[in-house]
């Protein structure tokens, strides 16, 4: 029975292999050409033969995780610029990714954050996302008339709710210095904090911040909040005493991290600047004690003495930055100057921001004559506590007993630009009303702002500790805040630790009270320094 079954098989694919072959086109002669009938005879046979490798091979488009297609001949690819992205609530995005070729669709998978929607011909995403989202991973299929190639992204879309805390064991109703793990005030180690102010991040996504009050550094890998790392204390996480040595600290308030992973620590009350190369927690390099690590006097003229201001010498500074060429930025708080150091590792400056250009100058409101105003002016400050240079090395000051922030051309030391003071250069008030008057805070005022910092995109955050909270101005556009964090989208109310309507309320993930410093990451993550709740926030 197999054997007739078998026959009657054999048969029906011979007869029908010669039908085909007597209609084919003798034009079409090449077995492997998807236009010649020949190519579906010769398959027929040989897969009655059973000669497999005879197939003919069909070159489809090969596909990559990230889109672009690995076969040189694709017709078409699509490349977004990250793998992975932060945007925020109530603010307006586009992602445009590039093309290649004529695309006639475009889907996603998972469906889109509510309020963001794929644009079907361009694979761009455009919109407005409405609520927070965890990160959550997207893929992303193009097509054309003759291809198929696909994009794995991620999306998060953050908002004024805190998604992790540093410094208080992970609780977010805990706000004491020191915790010991259990909301309670005990040692000092790995996972708490006494006033931490300074923070940045690395390439990496490593978090640096400024333990103040215990006298350290503390570096922590990407999402985890155990250090692993210290400054200042000989490798050990229990100890916070002060010392001016190489490896000591006593203050800190501000850190910079090169693109080679080197750290500047701005060494407040020790009156100087620490250069330590990657992966050394002892300094190498000393900016403002003329190359004495043993000294923290103020204004060191020589002998560890205090003295008149002079080039070399520092007073209390509180934050440092690096330009697009390694040239150093110390904001010189106490002599109310910005210093300007080059990129070869001397430690005399070549530029002051403040004082009309004099370095033995070092009063509050510089007049021009070294000697104090008011008013304030575009040339002058008083106590600027942070510095930052976006991507066109332009510098934002933060002025903090100004209450403002100045915006410097690149290269310039007269500022262009006011945040804070409704555009007025000559008004230095706290929450200026808009004629030059003290008010309630609003979108555009600030009162005593402790830090800055920027974003990829050249966005602004600024720190307004004396409002409990921290305002975003978005790119060149305006010098009035359109969001907020501390405050549940309330610009007018100040109080601390906000409980969502503009009253004092529990520790939570939204609230904050004196915020000193702000960073964000390059997947766009923003960081705050809680600073009076002794922790650090992560949005």
């Amino acid at each position: 029975m197999k054997t007739n079954v078998s026959f009657f098989s054999f048969m029906f694919w011979l007869v029908l292999g010669s039908f085909l072959n007597s209609c084919k086109d003798p034009d079409f002669q090449n077995a492997c050409d998807l236009n010649s009938k020949i190519n579906l005879y010769s398959n027929v046979i040989n897969a009655v033969s059973g000669n497999g490798n005879a197939f003919c091979t069909i070159p489809l488009p090969l596909l990559s995780p990230n889109g672009q297609s690995s076969d040189p001949a694709s017709t078409i690819s699509l490349t977004y610029s990250k793998s992975s992205y932060v945007y925020y609530t109530d603010h307006s995005i586009s992602n445009i990714p590039e093309t290649k070729g004529t695309l006639t669709s475009c889907t996603i998978n998972p469906s889109l954050p509510i309020g963001l929607s794929i644009n079907p011909n361009t694979c761009a995403i455009t919109g407005t996302a409405t609520a927070q989202t965890n990160t959550t991973a997207y893929e992303v299929t193009a097509a054309s008339s003759d291809a198929i190639v696909k994009a794995t992204i991620s999306l998060r879309i953050a908002g004024s709710s805190s998604i992790l805390v540093y410094g208080q064991f992970g609780s977010f109703t805990c706000s004491i210095p020191n915790n010991n793990g259990s909301c309670s005030g005990g040692s000092v180690s790995a996972n708490n904090f006494n006033v931490p102010t300074g923070i940045t991040t690395d390439e990496s996504g490593t978090l640096y911040t400024t333990d103040f009050s215990n006298s350290r550094l503390l570096s922590f890998p990407k999402d985890t909040i155990v250090a692993t790392t210290v400054w200042g204390q000989s490798g050990s996480f229990t100890t916070n005493a002060s010392g001016t040595a190489a490896g000591n600290l006593n203050g800190p308030s501000g850190v910079a991290i090169d693109k080679n992973g080197n750290v500047y620590l701005a060494d407040s009350t020790n009156n100087r600047v620490l250069y330590f190369p990657k992966g050394n927690t002892l300094a190498t390099r000393v900016y403002g004690q003329l190359n004495d690590f043993t000294c923290g006097a103020v204004n060191n003229n020589g002998g560890c003495t205090s003295g008149v201001v002079s080039a070399d010498s520092l007073n209390g500074p509180s934050s440092v930055a690096l330009d697009s060429a390694g040239k150093v930025y110390i904001a010189d708080s106490g002599n109310h100057r910005v210093l300007v150091f080059p990129n070869d590792g001397s430690i005399v400056p070549i530029a002051v921001y403040g004082q009309f250009g004099s370095f033995t100058c070092g009063v509050q409101n510089q007049s021009g004559i070294c000697s104090l105003g008011p008013p304030p002016s575009a040339n002058n400050l008083n106590f600027p506590t942070s510095v930052a240079l976006d991507r066109n090395d332009n510098l934002y000051i933060l002025d903090t007993s100004n209450h403002r922030v100045l915006f410097h051309p690149s290269g310039s030391t007269t500022a262009s630009k006011v945040y804070g003071q409704n555009g007025s250069f000559s008004c230095g008030l706290s929450n200026n009303d808009g004629s030059c008057s003290s008010g309630g805070a609003s979108a555009s005022n600030l009162n005593n702002p402790q830090g800055l910092a920027l974003d990829m995109n050249g966005n602004l955050f600024v720190a307004d500790f004396s409002n409990n909270r921290v305002l975003f101005f978005p790119e060149a556009t305006t010098q009035t805040a359109t969001r907020i964090y501390g405050h549940n989208k309330n610009f007018t109310c100040i109080v601390n630790d906000d409980n969502g309507s503009c009253v004092t309320g529990t520790k939570s993930a939204s609230g904050l009270n004196g915020p000193q410093r702000v960073t964000i990451d390059l997947e766009g993550n923003v960081f705050i320094a809680d600073s009076n709740n002794h922790r650090i926030l992560k949005y």
